[in-house]
């Protein structure tokens, strides 16, 4: 078999924000696109797990907060809503390319508002969209009622308002996440799984990849080279990135969530978007299961520094979920995870920069509490760049 002419592209990382790369990157078919991950294979939930995660997927909900946001302009609306418009068309796309659904809701979300809530603000974010050409709707607390049957007017204090946001979708992580590998391998894109980075060497033209068995105690593996390097790897980029620096310029602190799924007999009501309430998210997922979640968790004083997961705080969000849809009072819990997301400290999130020392590097991290909602425009962001440095 003749080797490939293609620019190489090495992908450190095969959460939601790598494979989406991977998957942008191989629908092109410019480059030879080759996807490392330490993990053993793509993450996953088994029935009725208690799942921790360092970091990555799994600890994600999949809400896709962009209309709702109050971003309206600048980089952070504009990765918004690149992602959104991207979202409306890659899930088909997806489905398509691969034979299999990719779990999603596309009933919208409804963000409730108590007493405190600012209705003219919100109203002001109604008309900027409507502008920009995104539906956002004020709610009354009649309209709220009559149609959310299973949201408790009593919540928040009493709630004052609500926003409907149709185009905010959720899309299920690991589904998502199952559809871009395949539909990435089907475009050519390599994978190996169980395979940890240990060092990138920037040599002339190209860098040096180390590896190791991540399944075999580290065992060193055979060292690949590549063109142009994307780490991916959530807060496991900045220990990559301090091989190539002497002096690290990407910090990232560890901010854990915790979550839980909820299993009732029957759905709360016949019409479900994602509901959101002082941070507080109900969402559901189909034959009446629903994720609660997520708490937002630090380490203290010290930004490198893991949380451990606190359970008061858990109680606190579930207390505030059951106030939400009180009829999850009566649900089962099936599952529950605690997972890391990455936060950039001394810049805004998500990164996505070339390193500072090596521009064949390229960084795709940080996003935060949003790397499900932005990983799509985080790959065209990449995918762009990296055409313009190999065919320019």
């Amino acid at each position: 078999m003749a080797l490939s002419t293609k620019p190489r592209v090495v992908i450190i990382g095969c959460g939601i924000v790598g494979a989406t790369i991977a998957y942008e990157l191989g629908r092109g078919e410019q480059f030879d696109v080759t996807v490392l991950e330490r993990q053993p294979k793509a993450p996953a939930i088994a029935p009725d797990a208690i799942a921790t995660y360092r970091t990555g997927t799994p600890g994600a909900l999949g809400m896709l907060m962009g209309v709702v946001s109050q971003k309206v302009q600048g980089r952070a609306w504009d990765l918004r809503e690149a992602s959104l418009r991207r979202f409306h068309t890659l899930i088909p796309e997806l489905e398509s390319l691969t034979g299999t659904k990719v779990a999603h809701n596309e009933n919208g979300l409804l963000k409730l508002c108590g007493p405190d809530g600012d209705l003219a603000q919100w109203e002001a974010l109604a008309a900027q969209r409507k502008a920009q050409g995104w539906p956002l709707e004020v709610l009354g607390t009649d309209a709220i009622a009559g149609t959310y049957p299973q949201v408790s007017m009593e919540a928040l204090g009493g709630v004052s308002f609500g926003i409907y946001s149709p185009k905010d979708w959720q899309v299920q992580p690991i589904s998502l996440l199952t559809a871009l590998v395949n539909g990435a391998r089907h475009h050519g894109v390599k994978f190996s799984f169980g395979t940890t980075v240990t060092a990138l060497h920037p040599q002339v033209g190209g860098i040096r990849v180390e590896l190791a068995d991540a399944e075999k105690g580290a065992a060193p593996l055979a060292p690949i080279g590549a063109d142009w390097i994307v780490v991916a790897a959530g807060l496991g980029s900045s220990a990559i990135a301090a091989t190539v620096e002497e002096t690290a310029s990407l910090k990232l602190q560890p901010v854990l969530g915790q979550a839980a799924k909820f299993q009732l007999d029957r759905p709360l009501a016949m019409r479900e978007p994602a509901i959101t309430g002082d941070d507080v998210h109900v969402v559901p997922i189909g034959g009446g299961g629903y994720w609660v979640g997520a708490t937002v968790e630090f380490g203290g004083d010290d930004p490198t520094a893991v949380p451990v997961a606190d359970r008061d705080r858990w109680q606190t969000v579930l207390d505030a979920a059951i106030a939400l849809c009180p009829d999850l009072a009566s649900a089962t819990i099936t599952q529950t995870w605690s997972g890391l997301r990455p936060r950039p400290v001394g810049q805004p999130a998500p990164v996505i920069e070339p390193l500072p020392s090596c521009d064949r590097i390229w960084l795709a991290t940080g996003h935060y509490r949003n790397g499900v909602l932005l990983a799509p425009a985080t790959a065209e962001a990449i995918a762009t760049a990296l055409r313009q440095a190999a065919f320019a």
